[in-house]
């Protein structure tokens, strides 16, 4: 049997026909031979890209070190340079999926079906993971073992040097019986359908720009936020995404930063359908929202789950900028009594809506669509008024039955500006019950390195601190949690701002020493273990 081969030769790529050593006699050369020579003069004979040459006797590597021959299944390189999409679709800003259309080289190796099994087993993480084919392969229809064997594919990604091969395929070369002990380099027809989205796009997008594939998921809709140089890259983007990434159907890019009343952005639409009405999944909850007249950050999930899983049914939540219910929808479904609010109409409209789709006890939320300062002043001030003011208990005010109150102020850009409205809210009472928790506000805000170094030396948890105690006055350094949320760009962080509001500064007052062990309020554990437990806190923490 005649076994092929490839190698390079001078940077062109030749076939190596290894003759059985029983016609050796009929053609071989002499041991002095110029290999090279021979190979011009064969090459010459054959018009196509490849073009074969004859090497004599069993295939040995060292064969070719001796020659000065590199075979190509002995260099894996040139297969892993070509094991990628074709060089002509850079640059592409209109689709064509056929540009796509290539034949690589991988290498395989042939293996009796009774040893199939085993051997996947062996090489299973060698294998070629490839949209659209399975590793194992069926043989020509005109090779003699059709009947009897399968060709088993691996990934030239994954394998270096063929003298250089991991202990498992050499092991499998050995013992398994593979036909010829070898591997083989076999034509594989790929195209457009066989590549994933982060592999085309790399193809596509010039060398210089940034990487694309990053994108956030609500519902059908998927949201980029490209850089300038991607823009003339936008629709080609859109629908190649549309494409791979099932479940898609509309693909848009933000336009401008989140800092309208509503934080809401204007969109453009890159590819796919003009429907922005979807359905969110998270933590088992389902938000139907409009994308585009709405605020919804698919980030936030797990936030949302650390504030809300240990509320039960003696807790209190005023939820201020509450959204389309990322919060209050799962405080409700936890039994906790639930006050939210947002000045946004359209969200207003799906809190609504989806207190309703996720089967939540109305009785036990109460939704306002008021200025976040109006809510406070109102609707808060009237609650927190009826469970501090002494012998004012009735059947909604049982404040036997409170175990903790929380304030949700999830508004990073402007949330702590809102702070001051707390300050003398509950003035007008004046037996003020104190066997009831404190509330304790949950403040989000975002913070800088550029603002944190113009006066705190670059310190951003002190510039926070600071910042929210210039705002509602009566705390120290001391009385405030911050907790890590996200990163939101480089050197700018989401956090939350816990701390409780005192007496001293819901009825206006002031003491000699108004602090308090923030600190050991928050958390069960010894003194030692609080700080290490702030990342942990949750929305009766504080």
């Amino acid at each position: 049997m005649i076994r092929r081969a490839f190698f390079k030769l001078r940077h062109r790529l030749y076939r190596a026909v290894i003759v059985p050593k029983f016609k050796q006699h009929r053609t071989c050369p002499s041991e002095d031979h110029d290999v090279f020579k021979h190979t011009k003069r064969k090459s010459r004979q054959n018009t196509a890209n490849v073009t074969h040459i004859t090497i004599f006797g069993s295939f040995d590597l060292n064969v070719f070190k001796v020659l000065g021959l590199t075979p190509s299944i002995n260099a894996m390189d040139s297969v892993k340079q070509q094991f990628k999409p074709p060089a002509c679709v850079k640059g592409m800003t209109t689709l064509d999926r056929s540009k796509f259309d290539d034949t690589v080289k991988v290498p395989a190796i042939t293996v009796p079906v009774k040893n199939l099994q085993k051997v996947t087993k062996q090489l299973k993480k060698y294998g070629l993971k490839l949209k659209g084919f399975s590793p194992v392969v069926e043989l020509e229809k005109c090779d003699p073992d059709f009947n009897s064997h399968k060709r088993y594919l691996l990934d030239p990604r994954k394998m270096e040097l063929l003298n250089q091969l991991p202990d498992e395929i050499k092991n499998v070369l050995a013992n398994e019986n593979t036909r010829n002990n070898d591997i083989e380099i076999v034509d594989l027809k790929m195209s457009y359908s066989n590549w994933n989205f982060q592999e085309v796009m790399q193809a596509i997008m010039p060398d210089d720009c940034d990487n694309v594939t990053g994108f956030s998921e609500v519902g059908h809709i998927a949201h980029f936020n490209l850089r300038d140089q991607a823009l003339p890259y936008k629709h080609i983007i859109g629908e190649v995404l549309l494409d791979k990434v099932p479940g898609v159907k509309t693909v848009v890019n933000k336009l401008n930063t989140i800092d309208n009343t509503f934080r809401t952005f204007q969109m453009e639409l890159m590819a796919g359908e003009d429907n922005f009405v979807t359905q969110a999944k998270e933590n088992g909850f389902t938000f139907e929202l409009d994308f585009s007249k709405v605020y919804w950050n698919s980030r936030l999930g797990t936030e949302h789950h650390r504030m809300t899983k240990n509320l039960k049914y003696s807790d209190i939540v005023f939820d201020v900028f509450a959204g389309v219910g990322p919060f209050s929808v799962p405080a409700t479904k936890r039994r906790a009594t639930v006050y939210a609010n947002d000045l946004n109409p359209y969200s207003y409209e799906s809190l609504v809506k989806n207190i309703k789709l996720n089967n939540c006890d109305s009785s036990l939320i109460t939704c306002s669509n008021l200025d976040g300062r109006e809510f406070i002043e109102t609707v808060v001030k009237d609650r927190l008024t009826a469970i501090y003011s002494e012998g004012t208990e009735t059947e909604e005010v049982n404040v036997a039955n409170i175990s903790g109150i929380a304030v949700l102020m999830n508004l990073p850009a402007l949330a702590y500006t809102f702070l001051d409205a707390f300050k003398g809210l509950l003035s007008g009472v004046e037996n003020f019950n104190d066997k009831v928790p404190l509330p304790v506000a949950h403040c989000y805000c975002f913070t800088n390195l550029a603002d944190a170094s113009e006066k705190w030396g670059g310190d951003m948890n002190v510039e926070l601190k600071h910042r929210v105690i210039d705002v509602i006055g009566g705390l120290k350094e001391e009385d405030i949690t911050l907790r890590f949320v996200r990163d939101v760009a480089p050197q700018k962080w989401m956090m939350c701002v816990s701390f409780k509001l005192t007496r001293e500064i819901l009825c206006g007052t002031s003491t000699d020493d108004g602090s308090y062990d923030l600190q050991t309020y928050m958390t069960d554990e010894p003194p030692a273990k609080c700080q290490k437990l702030d990342v942990e806190a949750d929305v009766n923490a504080v």
